[in-house]
């Protein structure tokens, strides 16, 4: 439903929202969630990035960039986030590239993907950064690199 919701338009209002405050926080409880698989995180913040954006839908956008990178690191392995000027870059080790075919389609889900994923996330991501004109990158060398812009 959230997908359709987002596709017509069908979101509260529109305000300008600091990305960096959205990712600390989320990233400070994923921190915590997720402290028993020893992982190393770094912030790094060199700019604002501030978008007008529905704030739910900022928190989801941020919230399921980050989670993948928390779900898909493995044990003792490095996330890096940076904010700049119209930027967010979130780098985490990982074993092997996403598939670009399936990254973004509904239901997929990664082999190391807990059980209860619906597979949505990036999708949901998509639709967002679509319906904001928000441009979002993936890249993989030996690390996997996702990049959202304005």
């Amino acid at each position: 439903m959230l997908l359709t919701r987002i596709s017509n338009r069908q979101y509260g209002g529109i305000e300008q929202i600091s990305l960096a405050t959205i990712v600390q926080e989320i990233l400070s409880d994923l921190s915590e969630i997720y402290e028993n698989r020893s992982l190393q995180v770094s912030y790094q913040e060199e700019g604002e990035f501030i978008l007008s954006i529905n704030e739910d839908l900022a928190c989801i956008l941020i919230t399921n960039l980050l989670k993948n990178a928390f779900i898909h690191t493995p044990e003792r392995g490095e996330i890096k986030v940076y904010i700049g000027s119209g930027i967010l870059r979130i780098e985490n080790s990982g074993d092997k590239p996403l598939d670009l075919a399936y990254i973004s389609g509904r239901f997929h889900r990664a082999g190391n993907t807990p059980e209860e994923s619906t597979g949505l996330g990036l999708s949901i991501v998509q639709a967002i950064c679509e319906a904001f004109r928000l441009h979002l990158s993936y890249a993989y060398t030996y690390r996997h690199l996702f990049e959202l812009k304005k």
